[in-house]
C-alpha cells in the first residue's frame, strides 16, 4: 500500500539523482575498524549528530572529513599526515588517539583521558563570533553519568598556543575549566576541529544536540572547508537533509526528512550563494514537479509547506 502511494515519486526520484553526487562533509568510516575494540556505531557516530542537526554529509569525497570512535587506528602515518593536511572534526577519542600517536603538534593539542567532570555548563568564549548562535550557556550534563541520552565521556584538550579556543566547559561560577571545542591551522595548511566529547558515548545527549550548538558546529565545518554548506536546516530540530549534486552542477535534488515528532508549516534553509538564484520546485505524490511556495530572503529559503514525521520533502534547485 505504502510502495504503492510513492512509487511514482520514488522513481521520480530515482532518475533526479541518477547523474548527481552526495554532496556534503564526508564522514571517514573504514570497515576495518571492526576489528578494535568497540569497533561498532561509535566510529561513525557524527552520523547521529549531522543528521539531526540539519547538515548534509556523505559517505566519500567530501571536502572536510569528520572522524570519530577508533577509525585513525586503521591508518597509517602517511595516510593521517595526509588527511591533517586537509579539513578534519575529530571527536574526542579520535583525537586522543592522534596525540597518543605523536600528531598533537597537527591537530592543535594534547590530548588526555579526563578525570570526572567538575563543570555542569558549556560557553562559547566569544560569542560576537557566532552571531547566529543565540545566547552564551549550553546545558552540559556529563556529570549526571550514563542516564538515558545523557551523560557519556570527554576527554581533556590542553590546547597549543596557536589553538583558538571555541567553546569551554564552564563550572557553576560560569568560569571555564577545560576547553569544550577548539580549531587550529596547522603547519602543512590544514584545518583542525575538536570536540571534546567522545561521540560514541553520548552523540544523542543535549549537550550536543541543542540549537547553539547546532550554530557552532555549522559554522566550524565552514570554517575547516572555507566555503558554506550547499544547504542548512536553520532552527528546526531532527531534521535531516540529503544534497545531490548533478554532474552538471546546474541543479540539485535537496531531501528533507523529518525525524522528530513534532510537525512544522514550514522551515529555514539556509543555501549556499550559487544556488541563491535558482528555481525551486517540489515533488510531489505523482511524480511531478511543481514550483513550491517558498520565499528567499538573501540565502535564507523559508518553505511553506508541511513537514511530518517521515515524511520526506523533496525540492529541486535549477540554477537560471
Amino acid at each position: 500500500r505504502m510502495f504503492n502511494a510513492e512509487i511514482k515519486r520514488f522513481n521520480a526520484l530515482k532518475t533526479a539523482v541518477r547523474e548527481s553526487s552526495v554532496d556534503g562533509c564526508e564522514i571517514l568510516y573504514n570497515p576495518l575498524e571492526r576489528i578494535f575494540p568497540g569497533g561498532n556505531r561509535e566510529n561513525y557516530a557524527w552520523a547521529n549528530v549531522t543528521g539531526r542537526l540539519g547538515i548534509p554529509h556523505t559517505a566519500a569525497n567530501g571536502k572536510v572529513k569528520l572522524i570519530s570512535g577508533n577509525t585513525i587506528e586503521t591508518m597509517s602515518d602517511k595516510e593521517i599526515k595526509d588527511l591533517l593536511g586537509g579539513a578534519a572534526f575529530l571527536d574526542g577519542q579520535a583525537a586522543y588517539i592522534l596525540s597518543k600517536r605523536g600528531f598533537s603538534e597537527m591537530i592543535g593539542a594534547e590530548v588526555l583521558p579526563a578525570s570526572d567532570p567538575n563543570f555542569c555548563y558549556e560557553g562559547l568564549r566569544d560569542p560576537s563570533d557566532y552571531p547566529n548562535a543565540s545566547g552564551q550557556l549550553m546545558y552540559n550534563m556529563l556529570f549526571f553519568g550514563k542516564v538515558g541520552t545523557e551523560g557519556g565521556t570527554f576527554y581533556q584538550l590542553n590546547p597549543l598556543n596557536r589553538t583558538e579556543i571555541i567553546t569551554d566547559f564552564l563550572g557553576l561560577d560560569e568560569k571555564p575549566v577545560v576547553p569544550g571545542m577548539v580549531r587550529y591551522e596547522n603547519n602543512l595548511g590544514g584545518r583542525i576541529a575538536i570536540v571534546a566529547f567522545d561521540l560514541g558515548s553520548n552523540n544523542s545527549s543535549s549537550s550536543i544536540l541543542n540549537y547553539r550548538k547546532k550554530e557552532v558546529i555549522r559554522q566550524t565545518i565552514e570554517w575547516l572547508g572555507k566555503e558554506p554548506l550547499p544547504v542548512f536546516i536553520k532552527n528546526a530540530p531532527n531534521i535531516f537533509c540529503i544534497f545531490n549534486r548533478s554532474k552538471s552542477n546546474d541543479h540539485a535534488i535537496v531531501t528533507i526528512i523529518n525525524l522528530g515528532s513534532d510537525s512544522f508549516n514550514a522551515i529555514d534553509l539556509d543555501i549556499a550563494p550559487e544556488w541563491a538564484n535558482s528555481t525551486f520546485r517540489m515533488l510531489d505524490n505523482n511524480g511531478e514537479w511543481h514550483r513550491v511556495n517558498a520565499e528567499l530572503q538573501n540565502c535564507t529559503l523559508k518553505v511553506n509547506v508541511s513537514f511530518s514525521l517521515l515524511q520526506p520533502v523533496i525540492l529541486k534547485f535549477i540554477k537560471k
